[in-house]
């Protein structure tokens, strides 16, 4: 199968082989898709057309050797010079948008040398994993991907003198985008970033003076504005973004004034153009006096976080609510007490989060929490899960473990791509921590570590993963390693390609692993 050797040649030991090549004839036709894939091209690296006629143009069958595959793409460039660019667009994180034109008296020897660099590079982008620290991010602040995966958001920290003379760590919103690098606070306010929406031009975040509430705000990264976010009148915080035909729609919490206040999941609606804004509590009732909303669908349909079960001594439970079928608790896995939901998909039919034998706070000497994957399932098909204990059925779809990395406890699962890949992270009693990506087309979880140390220069070991992007290529995550001046920890941005998108197209790209060499002509 194209899936497990591609997986081997990429996320395992990689070890360079002679390729014998086959190359396809002209009238050697290539499949369509074997099963349906989105419509949209956001949620693919290449649309079949393209990879028909790159595949074409270059002859792949069963393998490639990237010297034949530079002059094939060379000969067809002279005629479509558009199939290159429009290939490298679709691959989220990659730097080479543009294919290198021909500059006025340019030797066409030096020529031939950008555009075979580009060529490879391109090719290499492909097949291979990446991955570069972000060195301006705090890595114990949050951070988060566009959908788009062009964007990242995080805190930049640096110290402020005082008034006695001293110096304290002052916090601003910092953004990394195509455009360069950003960093922006409200005057005399610290602040941070939290998310951002699926193109990059809108980031929320929180600002506040030092000791005194919090407050949820807004940026326009286009015009600039910032615009505080409305509250019941003290702290709140912003979780989640999305703007979808002409609404920008945030999920977060705020806190309504009293003694001991609880926080409130609530939705703020933002119309585009217009200074329109309005906040209303969604996941709450008379009963439900505590609430948490942390993701929502690309849509801005649904909506998910968590919520007191009046009917259950106001534990904590996962919920879903979204504009079809309302507000709708999930429940837990067997034999737990409590669960929170963390993320959606794009729209809203596969939903995350950790569920709990004991509960969500304190510390406990045995197994606690278990990553979870809610499935939205055809009510004529629930009936076929009813009998398996390891299923829990509720609110139209099915509940179940994404399972433990071996030698750990306790899973967290903590974001969710557009089409459904899992990120999150394992740990054990003795607070060692492991990143994991979960996915059904690379057998499950898997640790991070383990598909991607072959490709690293330095000892990097993952240790939470935070965010990724709409189609899963694109992950920020936690990374620890040894400096002379001890342990560190920094923010890393890793590229996964995504083999699986390109074998749903019916497309096999090699069946090989490939001689890269460097003698492109």
């Amino acid at each position: 199968m194209i899936k497990k050797i591609l997986i081997v040649m990429a996320y395992r030991a990689f070890t360079l082989v002679l390729a014998t090549t086959s190359f396809c004839s002209e009238n050697d036709p290539v499949q369509p898709p074997s099963r349906p894939i989105l419509p949209s091209s956001d949620f693919e690296i290449l649309p079949f057309e393209t990879l028909k006629l790159i595949a074409m143009h270059a002859r792949i069958k069963d393998g490639i050797v990237l010297t034949e595959v530079s002059r094939t793409f060379n000969k067809a460039l002279q005629n479509d010079p558009e199939v290159l660019e429009n290939y490298a667009r679709r691959i989220p994180g990659n730097e080479f948008h543009s294919f290198p034109l021909k500059k006025q008296e340019e030797d066409s020897a030096i020529y031939s040398q950008r555009t075979s660099a580009f060529l490879k590079g391109l090719i290499n982008h492909l097949r291979y994993p990446t991955c570069e620290p972000l060195m301006y991010f705090n890595p114990t602040k949050p951070v988060a991907v566009s959908g788009d995966g062009k964007t990242m958001v995080g805190t930049f920290s640096f110290p402020i003198p005082t008034p006695q003379g001293e110096s304290e760590i002052g916090d601003i919103i910092g953004v990394l985008s195509p455009s360069g690098l950003h960093k922006f606070a409200p005057e005399n306010y610290q602040a941070q970033g939290l998310g951002v929406d699926y193109s990059g031009s809108f980031i929320i975040g929180t600002m506040h003076p030092n000791g005194q509430v919090t407050k949820a705000l807004f940026r326009n990264m286009e015009t600039g504005n910032l615009t505080r976010l409305k509250d019941l009148e003290t702290n709140s915080e912003p979780r989640a973004i999305s703007t979808w035909q002409g609404k920008t729609i945030i999920a977060g919490i705020a806190y309504p004034n009293g003694p001991n206040p609880s926080p409130r999941a609530v939705q703020w609606t933002l119309e585009q153009g217009s200074n329109l804004q309005t906040l209303a509590l969604v996941g709450t009732s008379s009963n439900q006096i505590n609430s948490e909303a942390n993701g929502i669908s690309l849509d801005g349909t649904t909506m998910v976080g968590t919520s007191q079960d009046a009917t259950d001594g106001n534990k904590l439970k996962a919920f879903v609510m979204s504009n079809q079928k309302g507000f709708c608790l999930l429940g837990t896995l067997k034999d737990d007490v409590e669960s929170e939901a963390k993320g959606i998909s794009a729209h809203g039919d596969i939903v995350v989060g950790n569920s709990y034998k004991f509960g969500t706070e304190g510390e406990f000497d045995e197994p606690n929490s278990r990553a979870f994957r809610w499935l939205k399932v055809p009510e004529n098909l629930l009936n076929e899960y009813k009998t398996d204990p390891n299923i829990t059925i509720a609110a139209g779809g099915i509940m179940s473990s994404l399972g433990m990395l071996p030698g750990y406890t306790d899973s967290y699962a903590t974001a969710i791509s557009a089409n459904g890949r899992i990120i999150g992270f394992c740990a054990d009693k003795q607070n060692k921590f492991q990143a994991f990506i979960w996915d059904q087309t690379i057998g499950g979880m898997q640790s991070i570590d383990s598909l991607i140390k072959e490709f690293l220069t330095e000892d990097i070991t993952f240790v939470t993963a935070d965010s990724i992007n709409a189609n899963g290529t694109i992950i920020l995550l936690k990374g620890t390693f040894t400096t002379p001046e001890g342990p560190s920890i920094r923010i890393f941005r890793i590229y996964f390609p995504r083999f699986d998108v390109l074998e749903a197209q019916g497309i096999n790209v090699l069946k090989v692993t490939p001689v890269l060499s460097d003698q492109i002509k």
